[in-house]
């Protein structure tokens, strides 16, 4: 996550104002949040053996 959203402000080191610094940080964690979602889970079968 911290790699996501220093690669949203990389690009523009300076914002004029500490609110479009917040939208730009939101809107690459609601970015994060919408990949993490999309991939599957893996080893299911080792969790359910587990539980």
């Amino acid at each position: 996550m911290n790699s996501k959203l220093r690669k949203a402000t990389d690009g523009k080191r300076v914002f004029p104002s500490d609110e479009s610094l917040l939208k730009s940080l939101y809107i690459a964690a609601v970015e994060f949040e919408k990949k993490l979602s999309k991939k599957p889970t893996t080893g299911l079968g080792r969790i359910y053996t587990v539980i």
